[in-house]
């Protein structure tokens, strides 16, 4: 039997602010890179073009975990042109190059009509050694032509950094001059539980599964993922299960697996053969690195317990 090396997989990242038992997931999010500059070449292709807003941080919070912060930006946008704006996207860049962190804590999109100024407080769930680079805006949008419909992405880009304006992830962006924001970081530790009374004697919690390890291999289509105790894939896992590549030809994200997508071991096992269907895996061609999700009551284990949290984990790519 073929023998498989495995890296060790990202730890199950928790967020534990202020005694809360919530759980916040890092969810990694690459923004696509661009494929092609200015004027889409082709139907269906996505035309890059710029975003006209004015972004100020006027204050930034991290709040710290166990194992992840929360950083919250206080922004003030600015609809620099003549046309109402909708972002629909919020993205933090890390100078670390792990790519860029989804923002949540707005509410849905965001829309600015010409001349509007606004506040808004996106949040991130970061690593604790994150720096921000950059924080991104996206808007995107269908264009009609005589030929049908044309995807039209506008983005923007505020530097916290010198020389990011076209660079990475940047580089298709208009983009501002660099703000600096570290006198702007406010550090809040989590405050302590506080029990007036002993807790009431419980049954023993049983162990959380972990992913030990994660593997891709890119000719065969299919994903190996080992835990650390036995599980077992609940019904309709693969709409809870999501993949973020990036590829040769940008970056991919399959929200949710297609329906043919299979697992080949049988449940109760510490390992896990998923066989990806042809859909998803002929946009992984070309993949070089991924991070699968799996979202909370894809796992099963012990006495049908459900996995409430969303399980992250870098995958390891192999020929």
């Amino acid at each position: 039997m073929t023998n498989f090396f495995f890296h060790s997989g990202l730890e199950e990242w928790f967020l534990d602010i202020r005694g809360k038992s919530t759980v916040v997931a890092l969810a990694l999010f690459l923004i696509p890179l661009l494929v092609a500059s200015g004027v889409a070449t082709a139907d269906g292709q996505a035309a890059y073009r710029s975003l006209d807003i004015h972004v100020t941080v006027t204050d930034v919070v991290r709040e710290h975990g166990n194992h992840t912060d929360l950083l919250t930006f206080t922004v003030t946008l600015q609809n620099t042109g003549g046309k109402v704006i909708s972002i629909e996207g919020i993205y933090l860049w890390d100078q670390s190059k792990r790519g860029s962190f989804t923002g949540s804590c707005v509410g849905g999109t965001v829309y600015l009509m010409p001349t509007e100024t606004r506040q808004i407080e996106p949040c991130f769930a970061v690593f604790p050694a994150t720096t921000p680079k950059a924080i991104l805006f996206v808007d995107e949008s269908q264009e009609g032509t005589t030929h049908g419909a044309r995807h039209i992405i506008q983005r923007h880009a505020l530097p916290f950094a010198s020389g990011v304006c076209g660079d990475g992830y940047v580089r298709d962006h208009s983009c501002q001059t660099m703000q600096s924001i570290a006198t702007l970081i406010r550090n809040i530790e989590p405050e302590p539980m506080v029990c007036d009374a002993p807790a009431p004697a419980t049954e023993p919690v049983k162990d959380v599964p972990n992913i030990n390890s994660a593997v891709y291999h890119r000719h065969l289509n299919y994903t190996i993922l080992t835990f650390d105790t036995p599980v077992i894939l609940a019904d309709n896992w693969q709409g809870n299960m999501s993949v973020l590549a990036e590829t040769g030809f940008g970056a991919v994200e399959l929200d949710g697996l297609d329906a043919g997508a299979r697992s080949v071991m049988p449940d109760g096992s510490t390992l896990v053969w998923l066989s990806l269907a042809y859909d998803d895996a002929k946009q992984l061609v070309g993949v070089t690195n991924m991070t699968l999700r799996l979202g909370s009551g894809t796992i099963m284990y012990g006495d049908g317990l459900s996995l409430e949290s969303m399980v992250v984990s870098q995958v390891m790519v192999v020929p």
